[in-house]
């Protein structure tokens, strides 16, 4: 049966926009998207967008999300906040859709070019029995033709990644025992591997047009997720010692994880696979020396 939106999620603004950048990758299973890393209330003039993110295109998208039926103001600053941000595509979430912003959401597909388009998401809460509420979204409006234009550049661009990992693995395990039991390459532009504390994973990644090495910290908990960055970014001249370089640290703003990065210092297209080999040759190791200099002090936490 169906439960009450404010019952999971009591404030629009500090409940469910933070909920949805933490849960981001089930916004993109329902586009049929990939996200990095969004924004929350990213600033466009004197406004804000309730989540700004790119998706591994390299393409900004923006989402506007309200915990009631669609209306007209919320539809008119999605308009603005894609307008503002030069956004690729512009997602409008909400309770239920009313005829007419379904219709406003189509005819703004139908008259906007190639490579732009707006979605119409519903959110729903599910309860089975006791079990807590279940959070789902379900998408009323897209592009036209918006899945199979995504099944056949998935074809390609998973195929893509999946190859990529599947020469970077093997590499990888030569160098690293402790993560040979991560043998499946992934069909996203991102891998991850275990660290010596349960909060931290490393993550492999490579966008559009960078590769990183990372090291991302979420313990599932806003209090205890910033306390341990807190507590390694206090550590940071034993880890940047170890690591025998500079590294990148991020508290993700609006989020609930932060990031330790270290990024590849050329551009990066992972499509011409005669480079491949070169990132791997820098990849690597970079993963290896990343783990070697956090998880020591990992131990001591």
């Amino acid at each position: 049966m169906a439960a009450p939106l404010r019952q999971l999620w009591p404030n629009e603004a500090t409940d469910f926009t933070p909920w949805l950048a933490d849960n981001i990758d089930l916004l993109g299973d329902a586009l049929d998207m990939t996200f990095e890393e969004p924004e929350t209330e990213a600033a466009v003039g004197g406004f804000s967008a309730d989540l700004a993110a790119v998706n591994d295109q390299g393409e900004t998208v923006i989402v506007e999300n309200f915990l009631n039926p669609s209306d007209h103001r919320h539809l008119g600053q999605l308009i603005t906040y894609a307008a503002g941000l030069g956004a690729a595509y512009a997602v409008l979430v909400a309770e239920s859709f009313r005829e007419e912003h379904r219709s406003a959401l189509g005819w703004l597909n139908d008259i906007s070019r190639d490579g732009f388009g707006f979605f119409g998401v519903e959110v729903a809460a599910w309860r089975i029995a006791d079990s807590p509420p279940a959070p789902q979204l379900n998408v009323v409006v897209e592009p036209d033709n918006w899945r199979r234009a995504v099944r056949a550049a998935d074809t390609g661009r998973k195929a893509t990644y999946a190859k990529f990992w599947a020469g970077f693995l093997p590499r990888l395990h030569d160098v690293e025992p402790r993560w040979r039991g991560t043998k499946t390459p992934q069909l996203q532009n991102w891998m991850q591997f275990k660290s010596a504390a349960p909060g931290v994973k490393y993550v492999a990644r490579v966008r559009t047009s960078t590769l990183t090495a990372q090291a991302y910290i979420d313990t599932g908990d806003d209090t205890t997720t910033s306390e341990l960055y807190d507590w390694l970014h206090e550590q940071r001249h034993e880890i940047e010692a170890a690591f025998a370089a500079e590294l990148l640290w991020n508290r993700l703003e609006g989020r609930r994880a932060s990031v330790i990065n270290t990024n590849y210092p050329n551009d990066v297209h992972v499509e011409d696979r005669d480079t491949w080999p070169t990132l791997w040759e820098w990849l690597v190791p970079t993963m290896a020396r990343l783990a070697n200099a956090i998880d020591p002090v990992l131990d001591r936490y």
